[in-house]
């Protein structure tokens, strides 16, 4: 059972959200990732993402990182790319294209522990600014409630009483997770909306203009 994080209100501005950065991603198709975000190539994707990420989130931050982190790349590459993040509490959740941050993840819980299992929360040498949750986490900064998955949930805790759901994985397909949606208290905190990160504030504002929608059967707990 995951437990449930607690911080405080006064330190609120120093939590920031992203999800879905597909670094590296460079398939063979039609339109790469990279440059339907308006790139030159995925070397370029990956230059700004770490220069946009270190001007805004410090070292000590929180960055709430919602998975898909990495495509195509290797264990090198990865490890080096985080030894360039600033920031040294990344708290990272699992989305559904980590086969190179999963693997990482598993052998340094082998080598701290022996094992092949998973646990949770984990921080490993390999990836010393990492925390890992799993696959789902819920927070409480101050008495705001947020509860983030890499996948877009529609019923969630506290729903009813205006807790935020976030998550990625949509690259904006889903319409009620975007940003100007009115309906339900939820974002979509992927690179695809503004090629950065979200801030407390910025998601607060967001939030302020969309309305509760209670899609559960138990409304009172």
């Amino acid at each position: 059972m995951y437990k449930i994080l607690k911080f405080s209100w006064e330190d609120r501005h120093k939590h920031y959200w992203v999800s879905d950065l597909h670094t590296n991603h460079d398939p063979n198709w039609p339109v790469p990732i990279w440059k339907s975000r308006g790139y030159s190539s995925a070397d370029e994707c990956r230059e700004h993402q770490l220069e946009e990420i270190n001007s805004r989130v410090s070292e000590d931050s929180i960055l709430w990182n919602l998975g898909d982190n990495f495509l195509n790349s290797t264990d090198d590459q990865v490890i080096e790319w985080y030894s360039k993040i600033k920031c040294k509490n990344v708290y990272y959740l699992f989305g559904n294209h980590e086969s190179v941050l999963y693997r990482l993840y598993k052998n340094m819980v082998k080598e701290s522990f022996g094992i092949d299992q998973e646990i949770y929360p984990f921080n490993g040498k390999l990836l010393p600014n990492i925390h890992f949750l799993g696959n789902h986490q819920e927070i409480l900064i101050g008495k705001k409630q947020i509860i983030m998955n890499h996948f877009p949930l529609r019923i969630w805790h506290k729903d009813s009483r205006s807790s935020w759901m976030l998550s990625g994985h949509s690259h904006l397909m889903d319409i009620g997770r975007r940003p100007e949606s009115p309906i339900q208290k939820g974002l979509d905190c992927g690179w695809d909306y503004k090629k950065s990160v979200w801030s407390f504030s910025e998601i607060e504002d967001v939030m302020s203009t969309k309305s509760v929608k209670i899609l559960d059967h138990d409304r009172d707990h």
